[in-house]
């Protein structure tokens, strides 16, 4: 087997600035870098590779790129290859995946690796869109890979509760997360050998596309305004006197802030434009077990909230949905779901996008059509939109409709530290999307959504479903709706700190979430990830222990009602962007916070503080 590594070259988040006159990103003078996950994926097919096996790696990106790149080829892979050209600046997700398609298929390759996100975009979907354009089965968030002779593989890849385990046959494409495989660094001899031996480069023409095909003219989505997305909360730090003492005054502060009326997140847009009833939009909410995501109802919420008036139906691709998951999306506003049958152990992102792409050509009216933003989710709509040539927004927080009728999406870049206006220039526009919990019922209950059974020709399967573990178990609380959440961050010191942490926050009543160095450590389940790759939180209260409170973190609690921070470093708990810090050691704080705040911290996660 020959791999092909897809790798990305990527600014440094921390350095790229924003100048918020001109509303875009300075990039002047930034470092250039490959990106993490994609350098795992460099080392997986290193090695995974049998000998006279070739290691390739392909990017496309500006000429300066060409000097990332060296970096693989210094830890052992036999040929570099960087797509560059003028006409390029400005593609998307899709003209990407079609560049590196075309690229594809002049590089020999039984298996097609790629990191599982990026993180100037955290996006995910190239991975799906290139396997549908090379017709190749797909699985992601690969945590082992192991080869099967040689003519499959063995992946064992991230779920929504553990991990699932497939045999699949090769050419195939698999996506790489982040607990595979540590970085490797190359010796400064390799590297000097590396540059020598250079990187080839190939221009737009020798890929087989014109200029027209590719850059901003020729993607189906555009990136609009960019709005800096600037800590708005003045920390109130406790840092002086007895931790008995700070942590009075924390408390006393926090029941005022929690009390005051919730101060709705300014509009995305300066100027809203509500439209018709006549708007439908279609949300795929069922997950990879053919029932309904765990986000599922919350996606509807999200689109009622933004589009009150809008048609929202529901797309589904399994079992029959059952009473009390027709409850819930009538719940929150859902009119009808559309359903197509399919009864499997496990659903195949192939097979689902198959029954969407049916829903979608019995529906030429649609305005929007969204998707859960976990891994099952983002694999199928990358699918959809590289089927059709749809322009697809990956991991959305927020939607609208600008004052022209335009549906554009709100999405995260750079750290979280930007928001960046997306919108498709196709009809549907397509996104994923990571919803707010619902709050109540916000269009009244209704006792039976009706059913639409919709038949379609579905693929065979592809791959060979082997299993599944679960690790996210009844012992960890879902946060998804959760009034107090407590985040752990690589401050509590451990696996032993965690379940310190969760035996207190178990006595207020609250969910327990982590930062993703803590998922990547191993002490906290995936699935309980908050931040920019992570879930989207709207407690009335987070207290965040041990985080450094970096916008990456906090914009998965940026519709939280109060934020106090714990932490150690009097320094960083002053210029934390949160509510409330106290600055002391976390196994001193909490124990007080319990001691003096507890029946008033369990009334704050019952709903009654």
């Amino acid at each position: 087997m020959d791999w092909l590594v897809l790798v990305k070259v990527v600014p440094d988040a921390d350095t790229v600035r924003y100048d918020p006159g001109r509303r875009a990103l300075i990039r002047d003078g930034v470092d250039l870098f490959a990106n993490p996950f994609d350098q795992r994926a460099v080392r997986v097919a290193l090695d995974t590779r049998a000998p006279g096996e070739q290691v390739t790696v392909v990017s496309m990106g500006p000429p300066n790129a060409g000097e990332a790149l060296l970096e693989s080829l210094a830890l052992g892979v036999d040929r570099a290859v960087l797509v560059s050209d003028p006409a390029l600046a400005g593609s998307d997700t899709l003209v990407t995946a079609r560049v590196l398609a075309r690229a594809a298929t002049r590089l020999t390759s039984d298996v097609l690796l790629a990191g599982r996100w990026s993180t100037d975009s955290e996006t995910g979907q190239v991975g799906p869109q290139i396997a549908t354009l090379l017709q190749r089965p797909y699985v992601s968030a690969a945590r082992r890979l192991a080869r099967r002779g040689n003519d499959g593989l063995e992946v064992e890849a991230d779920t929504e509760t553990g991990a699932a385990r497939y045999r699949i046959p090769v050419p195939a494409v698999v996506s790489i997360g982040e607990k595979i495989a540590k970085l490797l660094k190359p010796t400064d001899a390799a590297r000097e050998a590396a540059s020598r031996r250079g990187v080839e480069r190939w221009s737009l023409a020798e890929v087989g596309l014109a200029p027209d095909q590719v850059g901003e003219g020729g993607s189906p989505t555009i990136v609009g305004r960019l709005r800096e997305v600037a800590p708005t909360r003045s920390p109130r730090c406790f840092e002086d006197g007895p931790v008995a003492e700070r942590a009075t005054q924390a408390l006393a502060a926090a029941r005022e802030l929690v009390r005051r009326p919730k101060v709705a997140l300014e509009p995305l847009t300066t100027a809203r434009n509500e439209p018709s009833a006549g708007v439908e939009f279609l949300a795929f909410v069922s997950d990879a077990r053919g029932g309904l995501s765990t986000s599922g109802e919350r996606i509807v919420a999200e689109i009622r909230r933004s589009v009150p008036r809008a048609r929202i139906s529901v797309g589904w691709v399994g079992r029959e949905p059952t009473p009390p998951e027709r409850e819930a999306l009538g719940r929150e506003g859902a009119s009808e779901v559309r359903w197509v049958e399919h009864r499997a152990e496990r659903i195949e992102d192939a097979v689902a996008a198959a029954g969407v792409s049916e829903l979608l050509l019995r529906n030429s009216a649609l305005m929007g059509l969204v998707f859960d933003a976990g891994e099952f989710g983002r694999a199928v709509a990358g699918r959809v939109a590289a089927s059709h040539g749809l322009g697809l927004t990956g991991d959305a927080v927020g939607l609208d409709v600008e004052p022209d009728g335009t549906l554009a999406f709100w999405k995260p870049a750079f750290g979280g530290g930007i928001l960046a206006e997306v919108r498709s220039r196709t009809r549907p526009a397509l996104a994923t999307l990571r919803p707010g919990p619902s709050r109540s019922a916000t269009v009244g209950a209704v006792s039976d959504v009706p059913v639409t059974r919709v038949a379609a020709t579905l693929p065979a399967p592809r791959l060979e479903f082997l299993g599944e573990s679960v690790e996210l178990d009844d012992d960890w609380r879902s946060p998804a709706d959760a009034r107090l959440v407590v985040a752990v961050g690589l401050g509590v010191g451990g696996p032993d700190g965690v379940a310190a942490v969760r035996s207190i926050a178990a006595s207020w009543g609250a969910a327990v979430v982590a930062t993703r160095k803590v998922v990547d450590a191993g002490w906290v389940p995936r699935q309980l990830q908050v931040g920019l790759t992570g879930q989207s939180l709207e407690p009335d209260l987070a207290i965040l222990v041990g985080a450094s409170a970096r916008p990456n973190h906090l914009i998965g609690f940026r519709r939280a009602g109060t934020i106090l921070a714990v932490n150690a470093d009097p320094a960083t708990a002053r210029s934390s962007p949160v509510d409330l810090a106290i600055a002391g050691r976390w196994d001193e704080v909490l124990p007080e916070l319990t001691r003096q705040g507890r029946a008033w911290l369990r009334d704050v996660a019952a709903g009654a503080g």
